[in-house]
């Protein structure tokens, strides 16, 4: 079982980072949902001059909730995550999201071994459909509340079912269930 395990991890969190390399680098539908602002000189500056620290801001923020503010009403709506000091070195980035990979790729290896029955192609399925459901209730409430465009919700499916669709093609097969 730990041989199977730690095989269904390592293929599964290799095959989804490089999904991800390939889906951000040569693919053109993540950049389907971002915009670029017209002077991001200025935009920075506002930031620096108008956010205390890193963090992730609302605005317009309000500690009433369950009531529209009269600044909500009138001021545009922005949900960012801001790093003063931009976004660091790639290479811990990249090993840190092969890290997140390969820890999402073992919890479903370990869902894959609570099934019983399954054909290769049912596992496959199954391993795809947590990609969608991951979709579903990671994106769609960013959609829902936050305005996220259907545009970058979109790329996240074909992101999500798409990887996580290549990923369980090695997960059933290394990973299958536990002998």
């Amino acid at each position: 079982m730990t041989k199977k395990l730690a095989l269904g991890t390592l293929a599964g969190g290799a095959i989804l980072f490089i999904w991800g390399a390939v889906c951000w680098m040569a693919l053109p539908f993540h950049n389907w949902g971002f915009r670029e602002f017209v002077d991001p000189e200025a935009v920075a500056l506002a930031f620096r001059a108008s956010s205390p620290e890193s963090g992730v801001y609302l605005m317009p923020y309000s500690e009433k909730h369950g009531e529209m503010t009269e600044d909500q009403k009138r001021l545009p709506f922005v949900l960012a995550t801001f790093k003063s000091d931009g976004i660091g070195p790639m290479g811990a980035k990249m090993l840190g999201g092969f890290a997140i990979q390969c820890l999402g790729a073992f919890l479903v290896t370990w869902l894959l071994f609570q099934t019983k029955g399954l054909s290769y192609w049912k596992k496959v399925s199954f391993v795809a459909t947590i990609g969608a459901t991951v979709w579903v209730l990671g994106h769609l409430p960013y959609w829902n509340w936050w305005g996220f465009t259907c545009a970058y919700t979109a790329a996240y499916l074909v992101d999500l079912v798409g990887g996580w669709f290549l990923a369980g093609l090695a997960i059933a097969k290394f990973g299958g269930q536990p002998s």
